[in-house]
């Protein structure tokens, strides 16, 4: 089952944060502080122009994506769902899972007038799986990131 999630999931979802942070060898390029993001949860959950999801299989949360809806700023009449996260606990993964969560941030940003939808492929340990999870899915290839200290 995938449901909006509340305040009072927010435990939750810092708990599924470290094993994210950990996956995507942020540690070596990206702070973590569990009270800002314990915060910035708290504004996606509230604002009308932000989602996050949570998957659960019997009760137990074992997933959660999250994504950010605004128009291209060179053309306002492609409006995008930006993926914030999304992720599920490695014993979960291999049956659908990640597209059921997918397939619910579409819906939430077609729901709202939403035309694309954009994933981020962080660097990681499975970066080639990912990139060819997604082109399975459809998605394009389109930009890389780039982060230095300054």
């Amino acid at each position: 089952m995938i449901r909006k999630a509340e305040i009072k999931d927010i435990p939750n979802i810092l708990e599924m944060a470290h094993g994210f942070y950990n996956d995507a060898i942020y540690d070596k390029k990206l702070g973590y502080s569990e009270k800002d993001f314990s915060e910035y949860i708290r504004f996606l959950i509230g604002s009308e122009f932000t989602c996050v999801f949570l998957l659960e299989n019997n009760s137990k949360i074992i997933g959660t994506v999250s994504g950010i809806i605004s128009p291209w700023f060179m053309d306002k009449s492609d409006i995008i769902v930006t993926e914030q996260w999304v992720w599920v606990e490695t014993e979960h993964r291999g049956n659908g899972s990640f597209v059921k969560l997918i397939n619910e941030l579409v819906s939430w940003g077609k729901g709202r007038g939403a035309n694309k939808l954009s994933m981020v492929a962080i660097g990681s340990t499975t970066e080639k799986q990912v990139k060819s999870f997604y082109e399975r899915m459809g998605f394009q290839y389109m930009e890389t990131h780039f982060i230095k200290e300054i």
